[in-house]
């Protein structure tokens, strides 16, 4: 307020200096001179006012910071103590983390050198017993067909197409399968010749329990009980079953594109071709069969051993490429992979082939020191052959059910898979986790093994699959 009067003040003095006080009545001029001495105290006063709040506040100001000065003395030490504290733990943390490293590298070393011993032992436990039945077979006149009794390194290793002369029909190969899933599906109808909405959950577990999955078996019931009431209303039969899954499942598994791998070069350059995969899921052989297609329709293939995990995945590799007919690139003992897949891409360069096919050391999904090994590779194939690998296959065991669906979904966040190999097929009734596979990741099925011939790797049809696992036979009646 005193800072208005003031201001009211200083502009009352500026009018009256217009006003002509010479004409005035002397009484208005005293009244006035006593109005403009009694607004001119006013406004001293309020100009004292600010003043002495100024005055307490730079008071207050300073006691605050003297209180301050008084805290950041106090806190000094404990900040000083706090920061070498600090210190103190990144030290022990970076040698934590050497000494995990370390024990990481001992672990895997160990594991390495036990796999070797146990290799060697089968291996030669294997050698002992392929001899025995070479030899019991010679005595009885008996032709063992694809087992030789091994020389030198070589170990019994089953020879493409001599175990059985013909392929294996996809309806024979599926048989397992087959059986196993439209048992259940005739189990459920063994009750009721028709089933309501209240047998759902049935055929949802008999769906689930085919290693269909969670979410292929909700796909594939979509618009199943549609109208169909709890109670009354059209029903469900047997044959309406069987076709609503069978086209249910043919959409899921049709590829929009031929999955055969056509055997030609790339931009006048070797065709890539990446295999992986955990152990004993049939890679070696894939490899093996997949090189005789390739053959067969007139390339020249290379394969390379970059399996240096396993000196025996070498030898083995080494005796396929023998027998097919191929050539093959094999790094020193001990060698790097990654520097086996450099070698191996030179060569295909350099040497004019149509065909490269690089093995991987078997490795499990969950092991993240092989998996960056994998990454390894594959970066020195994509600067060494820029667009390479064209295609990265992984090989999965169908007997394996969910977990291989697990293990496509880990290999396909590393390597991109551009498609699946899925053998043992006709050793298994979990073929319908190829329909999972494709159903939740939408990776192409390749190929699909139902047998130990080159004529047993064969390129997926979605058409045939689906009609061999929907095939009515005579025992299932």
């Amino acid at each position: 307020m005193e800072v208005n009067i003031s201001k009211f003040f200083d502009s009352f003095m500026q009018r009256l200096a217009e006003v002509d006080l010479m004409a005035a009545d002397p009484l208005v001029l005293i009244a006035l001179a006593i109005a403009i001495l009694a607004l001119a105290i006013s406004a001293l006063k309020g100009r004292d006012k600010i003043s002495l709040s100024a005055s307490r506040l730079v008071s207050n100001f300073q006691k605050l910071r003297t209180e301050v000065d008084s805290l950041s003395g106090q806190l000094g030490p404990d900040i000083v103590k706090l920061k070498k504290e600090v210190e103190v733990l990144r030290a022990q943390l970076e040698r934590l983390s050497s000494d995990t490293s370390v024990l990481s590298e001992r672990l895997f070393e160990e594991e390495r050198q036990y796999i070797l011993r146990e290799e060697e032992r089968l291996a030669a436990e294997n050698l002992k017993l392929s001899r025995e039945v070479a030899v019991a077979a010679e005595e009885r006149g008996v032709d063992v067909g694809g087992w030789e009794r091994p020389a030198g390194k070589e170990k019994a290793v089953e020879t493409l197409g001599e175990v059985r002369k013909e392929p294996a029909t996809l309806t024979d190969g599926l048989s397992k399968t087959r059986q196993g899933f439209l048992a259940r599906i005739k189990s459920v109808f063994s009750k009721k010749p028709v089933l309501g909405r209240e047998e759902q959950e049935a055929i949802e577990e008999l769906l689930i329990g085919s290693d269909l999955g969670v979410a292929t078996t909700k796909k594939l019931m979509a618009g199943l009980f549609d109208g169909v009431a709890l109670t009354g209303g059209s029903r469900v039969t047997e044959d309406k079953l069987r076709e609503h899954l069978k086209q249910k499942i043919l959409q899921i598994v049709s590829n929009n594109e031929d999955p055969e791998i056509i055997a030609q070069k790339r931009d006048g350059q070797p065709l890539v071709v990446l295999m992986v995969g955990v152990n004993g899921v049939g890679k070696t052989t894939s490899i093996a069969k997949l090189a005789q297609n390739f053959k067969n329709q007139g390339a020249r293939v290379l394969l390379g051993a970059c399996d240096t995990f396993r000196a025996a995945a070498t030898d083995q590799l080494e005796i396929w490429a023998q027998r097919i007919g191929v050539d093959i690139v094999v790094g020193n003992p001990g060698a790097k992979p990654s520097a086996v897949a450099y070698d191996t891409i030179h060569k295909g360069i350099n040497g004019n082939f149509d065909v490269v096919i690089i093995d991987t050391a078997g490795r499990l999904h969950t092991r993240v020191n092989l998996m960056e090994e994998l990454r390894g590779i594959i970066n020195i194939i994509a600067r060494e052959q820029p667009g390479a690998p064209h295609e990265t296959l992984l090989v999965l065991d169908a007997a394996t059910g969910q977990n291989a669906l697990q293990q496509a979904r880990e290999f396909h966040g590393l390597s991109n898979l551009t498609g699946v190999i899925v053998t043992k097929l006709d050793g298994t009734p979990k073929g319908g986790i190829v329909v999972a596979i494709k159903d939740e990741l939408n990776i192409p099925v390749r190929y699909i093994g139902i047998g130990e011939t080159a004529g047993d790797l064969r390129a997926f049809s979605a058409h045939e699959f689906v009609d061999a696992l929907f095939e009515d036979k005579d025992e299932l009646l």
